[in-house]
């Protein structure tokens, strides 16, 4: 299993140096290419496939890319759309025209905040579960014992103040998602 963490880990990495390999950058259709960066809610990217291509001696078609990804962001900047990434923990709206930030930014706030308050809560509770893992141990000193013990007591004192936060996110995005119909 961390083998395949680690190997994952490394391709995505490595995948992120280069937006296209060769072989894209050959067979590219600009205009598609475009149109999945702007529904995928990247901000436009021709500077880095430009980047990529040159590797190969391509040239993007400027005019073609930013046909599709104006088509591709319209698709994107929907309020569901930016509501549904920002619950995902991906997206946002400030690749959309400015004029739509004034309706976007409260579909993505909203499902933002929740997205972070239970991220917060969750990585407190997988803490604090290491800690009581480390308490198992039958080899643990007294000292550490002590120590971790107390540790705990710390981390659940947070804790409840990020129950805190989910629970007034989780109310805030139910309220929302009923005036919105989400």
């Amino acid at each position: 299993m961390y083998k395949i963490i680690v190997l994952s880990a490394i391709l995505a990495f490595l995948s992120s140096c280069a937006t296209l390999s060769p072989q894209e950058c050959r067979t590219a259709q600009w205009s598609e290419i475009g149109e999945k960066d702007g529904s995928s809610g990247y901000s436009n990217r021709i500077v880095k496939h430009q980047k990529a291509c040159s590797k190969v001696n391509i040239e993007p078609d400027h005019k073609l890319y930013e046909q599709g990804y104006q088509i591709g962001l319209r698709s994107y900047c929907q309020p569901e759309v930016i509501f549904d990434g920002a619950l995902d923990g991906r997206g946002g709206y400030r690749v959309c025209p400015s004029e739509l930030h004034a309706q976007l930014a409260p579909f993505y706030n909203v499902a933002d905040q929740y997205y972070r308050s239970k991220k917060d809560k969750d990585d407190k509770d997988k803490e604090i579960e290491t800690y009581r893992d480390y308490l198992l141990d039958d080899k643990i000193t007294k000292e550490k014992r002590e120590e971790y013990l107390k540790k705990i007591k710390s981390l659940k004192q947070d804790k409840l103040r990020l129950d805190l936060n989910f629970n007034h996110a989780e109310r805030e995005l139910n309220k929302f998602r009923r005036f919105h119909h989400l």
